[in-house]
């Protein structure tokens, strides 16, 4: 999901120390290939799964939802895996902000190459009027072809996703607590191309460790999944589940979310303030 950025900030200034020039370039070469093998457009990108794209389109029309994500594959984004994995998306199109992150993050002893891994979704969201990165992110209204006419103005996009595999608890938080203060484009310390609310998952067994010390940076969400083909729609919500109340066969299991955009997520009928 993708939100406003505040494009006046001025950018900030990176050195050679925690930002090598060559460890930039490899992780910005990984995110590269992503972008070179798929479309920005999610309507290209979703080829063959449109069918997953109209039922996404007819949640947000009824208010079941304020945005989807569509995965072609399970290895692009395994949400339920028992393995202690993170996810940060971003725009597909922005493979230096990926070369800054990791290359800070590896220089810090955040990460290393082996925990690193790239991958990719489409993305659609209510849009709320904000400024729009013309290479990345695209308006359009989807409607529901029925007579109450109901309509709802949305951004699309397609998303670079990293997946990080954490060897142990310590070090899933380090990771979780480096994107929360450098890829969020509010804080002193964001890296150049952050989201002003970031995208950042975790799977259900790294709920206990990241939501810890009394803090409200995480917490456990609801992933409605509808799969067909093998590609799967995913609807957050913060608590509702969908597997008994739609025509649609959903699987509904937990996951843990970042706060910001755990917000987000907030629909009428589910009674949780913003």
């Amino acid at each position: 999901m993708v939100m406003p950025e505040h494009d006046e900030k001025q950018k900030p200034k990176y050195g050679e120390v925690e930002f090598p020039p060559d460890r930039v370039k490899f992780y910005e070469a990984g995110a590269q290939k992503i972008l070179d093998a798929h479309s920005r457009e999610s309507h290209e990108f979703i080829r063959g799964h449109e069918e997953l794209g109209r039922e996404g389109d007819k949640l947000i029309c009824l208010s079941e939802g304020t945005g989807y994500n569509i995965i072609l594959s399970e290895d692009d984004m395994p949400l339920t895996s028992k393995r202690d994995l993170i996810f940060y998306s971003n725009y597909i199109g922005r493979p230096h902000h990926f070369g800054l992150l990791l290359a800070n993050m590896e220089a810090r002893g955040v990460v290393t190459p082996d925990m690193v891994r790239f991958s990719k979704k489409a993305s659609k969201v209510l849009y709320g009027g904000w400024d729009l990165d013309p290479n990345d992110e695209f308006k359009e209204v989807v409607s529901i072809d029925d007579n109450n006419g109901q309509s709802k103005e949305v951004e699309r996009t397609v998303e670079t996703v990293v997946i990080f595999s954490p060897k142990t608890k310590t070090q899933a938080a380090k990771i979780a607590d480096y994107l929360l203060e450098h890829a969020d484009l509010n804080k002193e310390n964001y890296i150049e191309g952050s989201w002003e609310v970031p995208d950042i998952r975790a799977t259900i067994g790294l709920a206990k460790t990241l939501i810890r010390r009394g803090l409200d940076d995480f917490r456990v969400v609801v992933a409605n999944v509808h799969e067909v083909k093998g590609a799967k729609l995913v609807v957050l919500r913060q608590k509702s589940r969908f597997d008994k109340s739609t025509s649609k066969e959903w699987t509904s299991p937990n996951l843990t979310q970042n706060e910001k955009l755990a917000r987000f997520l907030v629909i009428k009928d589910e009674g949780i303030p913003p």
